[in-house]
């Protein structure tokens, strides 16, 4: 299962692929049959954003149904088709934490064991029991601020991309290109990193860097005036 807070990291790189291109085709050399170029592509990405969607939204409830949550004496182990197991002994852990919707969050000490527990699962007064005698159950935490807005990323990627495509001022190119650059490394490390995302989704992760490399030879090549 994809945690809800990683959804918008995977919705904004195809939004930040699609705005790139675009603009892209528009600072092409012939603006005609780029513009013809672009009613053809928006729709084509919004497609293939529902597709995602619509994937997305399926994969999570089949591989839902396969969520095994173990107990022994000394560990805590997470096993879901599809994604990589998750084991965390009871000594590792270092917070436990009880969401406003029920759900618990088990986090290790390595930042990929994260264990996220659905409200939904069997026995929860029993699990929380058990869980609050492993480590006390903190309520009330504060979410972080990409998780608590998560489209302000979206916004701030889009902004940078379109400061590095569609203007010429040195200093918005390479800030714009330096805040890109910074997202995209962020979004594909932690993408790979995570043992909340299928080995699928992380294989299709790669073309981030394509999106990458772009971004970079149009930077410098702005700065440096190359044709």
């Amino acid at each position: 299962m994809i945690r809800k807070a990683q959804l918008p990291m995977l919705i904004f790189m195809i939004v930040v692929v699609a705005f790139g291109t675009v603009i892209g085709m528009l600072n092409a050399g012939d603006k005609a049959s780029s513009a013809d170029g672009v009613y053809i592509f928006i729709p084509f990405i919004i497609a293939v954003l529902g597709y995602t969607f619509f994937r997305t939204k399926q994969t999570n409830q089949n591989i839902f149904t396969t969520y095994k949550l173990t107990i022994t004496n000394n560990l805590i182990t997470r096993e879901m088709d599809g994604l990589q197991e998750i084991s965390i002994y009871f000594n590792d852990v270092t917070e436990i934490i009880k969401r406003k919707n029920g759900s618990f969050t088990i986090k290790g000490k390595a930042k990929a064991d994260l264990i996220g527990v659905p409200a939904e699962i069997d026995n929860y007064a029993a699990l929380e029991k058990r869980l609050n005698e492993i480590k006390s159950i903190s309520e009330n935490v504060p979410l972080s601020f990409i998780e608590k807005y998560p489209f302000a990323l979206i916004l701030l990627a889009i902004a940078s991309m379109a400061g590095v495509y569609a203007v010429n001022n040195k200093i918005v190119v390479l800030l714009s290109g330096i805040i890109v650059s910074v997202i995209l490394i962020w979004g594909f490390v932690e993408s790979r990193r995570s043992k909340n995302i299928s080995d699928k989704v992380k294989r299709s992760m790669w073309w981030v860097l394509i999106v990458l490399l772009s971004v970079i030879v149009t930077v410098i090549t702005k700065l440096t005036g190359l044709p």
